[in-house]
């Protein structure tokens, strides 16, 4: 099957928090993103799975700690995205959104883009 995705993203597995249009706070995890999309898995809950409509405006946050070029970097992420996409399985719903990525956030992803890269060479030298 080809990759439909415009960008590549990166794997940052990272805690976050999701604000849906009226509805409180979900907690959740990002499995992956890049500048325009962003994927979530949260755990399955029915009520939930249908509040969460195909184009619904979500807000979510999270706080990203990680090193790059020698030097510790944190960014407070905080942006609105639109879902696209829900996929559910018995235990998780995956939920992809696309995003418009402004320059503070193209330059974290490029630095996380780098850091994924170094990481993963760090690994395989081993």
């Amino acid at each position: 099957m080809p990759d439909r995705r415009r960008d590549d993203r990166i794997a940052i597995n990272q805690e976050c928090s999701l604000y849906p249009q009226g509805l409180g706070e979900i907690c959740c995890t990002i499995r992956d993103i890049s500048e325009v999309g962003i994927a979530f898995e949260l755990a399955y809950d029915e009520p939930l799975y249908e509040a969460i409509k195909m184009g619904t405006t979500i807000t979510f946050s999270y706080l990203d700690e990680f090193t790059y070029m020698n030097e510790n970097k944190v960014y407070i992420i905080t942006r609105e995205c639109q879902v696209v996409r829900k996929v559910k399985s018995d235990k998780t719903v995956v939920v992809g959104c696309t995003l418009t990525a402004d320059e503070e956030l193209k330059k974290y992803i490029t630095c996380r883009k780098v850091s994924s890269f170094v990481e993963a060479l760090k690994h395989h030298r081993k």
